[in-house]
């Protein structure tokens, strides 16, 4: 069995979850990554995946990242972080 590294952050944000929901999904189709959503947005990439999560009665977005070593999953972990603070931006 194969081991991955995870890595994980919440950022903070007061704006409407709604339009930051669009906005994340918006910016994750523009990019052309393949994900699903399940109450949260799972971006698949070969050697790992990045979860986003917005959580409900609070005012932050969880972000949690797996890849194949601690390298990749902080490579992911930015290229997340990096989306979730674009996509807020976009909202305010």
């Amino acid at each position: 069995m194969e081991l991955f590294h995870r890595e994980s952050c919440s950022v903070r944000t007061q704006v409407n979850k709604n339009d930051l929901l669009a906005n994340i999904r918006k910016y994750v189709e523009e990019e052309g990554y393949d994900y699903i959503e399940t109450g949260a947005i799972r971006i698949e990439f070969e050697d790992g995946c990045i979860l986003i999560r917005i959580e409900e009665g609070d005012d932050s977005v969880t972000i949690g990242v797996e890849g194949r070593d601690k390298a990749y999953a902080v490579s992911l972990l930015d290229i997340a972080r990096n989306l979730v603070e674009d996509s807020i931006r976009k909202c305010s």
